[in-house]
């Protein structure tokens, strides 16, 4: 994957036009494009390379045979309670957070809107998220649960 800066423009394969189109990277995680806007379409989808630079490349599937195993009549297998996983301590302080919010006033998440600091926000990808800084006029930087991410802001449609 390329290099990029959320919104720059890109030439990226457009799953919903199915053909290659100019976008605008809308997230990226360390400077890898992750998603994209079409231009053309405006939908929203994981950024994919123009139809020219990806590569297909043969690929042969082995089947491994599967082991039989003899089992009584009756007998069933116990299955042991999975272990609750341990709660890290930047994710307790993101729910006590999020509890400071109701949620009426999270805001939905826009290209176009404009957000400041501790404002709570609904992506549809990401969920929940608090702005922790705002990076330029065009950009801020959203703590959602499953880490740090850097959104668009103030995108002006031509």
């Amino acid at each position: 994957m390329n290099r990029h800066e959320i919104g720059n423009e890109v030439e990226a394969y457009c799953t919903k036009c199915k053909r290659d189109t100019l976008h605008i990277v809308t997230a990226a995680d360390g400077g890898v494009i992750s998603r994209v806007m079409c231009q053309t379409c405006k939908s929203y989808h994981k950024y994919k390379p123009p139809a020219a630079e990806q590569t297909v490349e043969p690929t042969v599937k082995i089947k491994k045979a599967k082991a039989v195993k003899e089992k009584k009549v009756g007998e069933t297998k116990e299955k042991k309670p999975k272990a609750a996983k341990p709660t890290s301590r930047k994710m307790q302080n993101f729910e006590l957070i999020l509890e400071d919010h109701p949620k009426s006033d999270r805001i939905a998440y826009e290209l176009a809107g404009s957000y400041t600091k501790g404002m709570v926000l609904e992506h549809k990808v990401f969920g929940t998220g608090v702005v922790k800084s705002v990076i330029s006029d065009t950009k801020i930087q959203v703590q959602f649960r499953e880490g740090m991410k850097i959104l668009v802001q103030n995108y002006k449609t031509e």
